[in-house]
């Protein structure tokens, strides 16, 4: 049986804490996994590509990964979204509207997508129908795919809508087959000084529940897969996976 093991990672794009002075680190994590575990493709998220320094290219090429890419919402700081991998086929790119674009890739017969969804202006865990809308085309965009995974940053929780329009259709968490379960991924203890004050409120709050980043399989059943903390304020979730 084909196995797969795929990655998410947020590796946190803000002026105040430059990316620049981190992607060593980033990407020697991502060396270290891979040697662990065999990647066979990340999702990233909030990847700087500025003034001729492309950040996804540089992890793509230590990893001796191919990469593909998309302008994401905050251009004026280089912010990209995409997906790294070995054997990619077939990429493509979708806004999903209220600027947002989703990537993705095909590894085999799997189709493999990388999101990032709109933390919507004035709301800790946004629950309106803009995230609602993104969530809809996402679908849509992956209705005719049998195997299907997605993976990335949701800014909800799993209990909000637009994670439970993902599992109506056929989806579940790859943390649902593991004993580990989900867990909280933002902030890391690092980063947890990042966050505006309202956000530490809800840290305080919410605390172990704060889980946004997730990897979502279709007819796919995970087998192993955990978390990993680096030089950035998500965790990165990984899992390894077979057909169903």
């Amino acid at each position: 049986m084909a196995e797969l093991t795929v990655a998410t990672w947020n590796i946190f794009l803000n002026s105040s804490f430059p990316q620049t002075e981190r992607i060593d680190d980033i990407t020697d994590k991502l060396v270290e996994l891979d040697g662990q575990h065999g990647l066979s493709a990340v999702a990233l998220q909030e990847v700087m590509a500025l003034r001729g320094s492309h950040h996804g290219d540089m992890i793509a090429t230590k990893l001796g990964m191919d990469g593909y890419w998309a302008a994401h919402s905050r251009k004026k700081l280089g912010e990209h979204i995409g997906v790294i991998g070995r054997d990619l086929s077939d990429m493509s790119a979708k806004p999903l509207g209220h600027n947002k674009t989703a990537v993705k890739v095909y590894l085999g017969d799997t189709a493999f997508v990388g999101l990032h969804l709109r933390k919507q202006t004035g709301r800790q865990f946004p629950r309106g129908s803009e995230q609602n809308e993104q969530t809809e085309e996402l679908l849509e965009w992956v209705a005719d795919d049998e195997k299907a995974i997605l993976a990335g940053d949701f800014n909800c929780l799993p209990f909000h809508t637009p994670r439970k329009m993902i599992e109506a259709e056929g989806f579940h968490s790859a943390f649902k087959d593991i004993p580990l379960g989900r867990k909280a991924t933002v902030p890391t203890p690092e980063f947890l000084h990042s966050l505006s004050n309202k956000d530490r409120r809800a840290v305080r709050v919410f605390g172990r529940w704060l889980n946004v980043d997730d990897i979502y399989l279709r007819n796919l059943t995970a087998v192993d897969g955990g978390y990993e903390v680096g030089k950035a304020d998500h965790y990165l979730a990984w899992t390894r996976v077979v057909g169903a």
